[in-house]
């Protein structure tokens, strides 16, 4: 049995959005992001009921998980993708709130204030999300590695233990867990995801040859890099700040979470 689509109006472009284009994608999506160090790592603060379906901090547990909804011999996989799809429809509300959305014709490019980098399509009265992903925390060597294998390769392709400069190598992204004990989850939120996430959009933007022009880019890259002028100034983007903006959120956002950060039910 295949996993049920997840939707939601986004009244932005009159339209109904659905999270990733199909089922394969969908499945690539949690592999890559949900289930791939060291990007798995911060998604255990932004959804940390995340934990009570697979141990994160565990590469044999994440395996197991990912061959588990390879099989589609569980309901594993409609619980991540649910968990995923709201993070991500929070995401867009918040991002439409504060203004930090980019629009290039068809395609929107939007974060919010769990560094949580969301690009979507639409095509008349429907949209869907093309990708979704915690900025800064993943392996560009590994992503190029995966690139390249064969189609139809299995595991974890992008596993890496080579995070990006802003991010934290997964034994280290612990150890500063374990000696900033004292952190509260947002400012472990705060310091280890969204910070990072901006400084990726920043550094990104910046290592755009202007001298080609930014048409030149890929699409998605020139999309988030554009995300750079709808964000503040770092200097006016203090962990107090976040705070404020974090807590603005409307309370359907909210209550869209059980306390353990996994979606109360799979379809609203």
């Amino acid at each position: 049995m295949g996993m049920e689509p997840y939707r939601f109006p986004y009244p932005q472009r009159r339209a109904t959005l659905t999270v990733f284009s199909s089922e394969p994608s969908a499945m690539a999506h949690l592999r890559d992001h949900l289930l791939t160090a060291p990007e798995c790592n911060a998604w255990g603060l932004v959804l940390p009921g995340l934990f009570s379906l697979v141990d994160l901090d565990d590469s044999n547990a994440r395996w197991r998980c990912w061959n588990r909804l390879e099989q589609k011999d569980d309901t594993t996989a409609q619980s991540l993708y649910d968990a995923y799809s709201m993070a991500i429809q929070a995401e867009l509300q918040e991002a439409h709130r504060l203004g930090w959305v980019v629009r290039v014709g068809l395609v929107d490019a939007a974060i919010g204030t769990s560094g949580l980098i969301v690009i979507a399509s639409f095509e008349g009265e429907s949209g869907w999300v093309r990708t979704a992903f915690l900025g800064g925390q993943g392996s560009p060597e590994a992503v190029r590695h995966a690139k390249s294998m064969p189609r139809g390769a299995t595991g974890l392709i992008r596993e890496s233990s080579k995070p990006m400069r802003s991010a934290l190598h997964p034994k280290e992204f612990r150890a500063h867990k374990a000696r900033h004990g004292n952190w509260t989850t947002e400012q472990r939120l705060f310091y280890m995801v969204f910070r990072p996430a901006v400084q990726f959009i920043r550094a990104v933007n910046r290592s755009i040859s202007y001298s080609r022009g930014i048409s030149s880019q890929p699409s998605e890259v020139k999309e988030y890099a554009m995300l750079r002028d709808k964000l503040p100034n770092m200097s006016q983007l203090s962990f107090q700040r976040w705070q404020t903006l974090r807590r603005t959120r409307t309370s359907n956002q909210v209550r869209a979470f059980s306390p353990n950060g996994i979606p109360s039910s799979s379809r609203g």
